[in-house]
């Protein structure tokens, strides 16, 4: 009776050990491919021919480029 017991829980030990390296195995392959899939995309679309002319405006409600000061005119006095 003990030895069935023993017997079923090293069954059970090695059956889990098996599936969570196969299900582990595959869950890291898909996250790989959606990476790989992600870096491909955005370096397809920041790719420009050479000699193309790209001009970046800025959009009117960004704020790092609405506060720039104001421009000071100032004289050198020598003394």
């Amino acid at each position: 009776m003990l030895f069935k017991i023993i017997l079923f829980f090293i069954i059970v030990v090695l059956i889990i050990r098996f599936f969570s390296r196969a299900l582990l195995s595959m869950f890291i392959g898909n996250l790989n491919n959606k990476f790989t899939q992600t870096q491909n995309n955005s370096h397809h679309n920041t790719r420009n021919k050479e000699g193309d002319v790209i001009i970046k405006t800025p959009d009117k409600n960004d704020k790092k480029y609405g506060n720039e000061g104001e421009y000071v005119d100032f004289e050198e006095i020598k003394e």
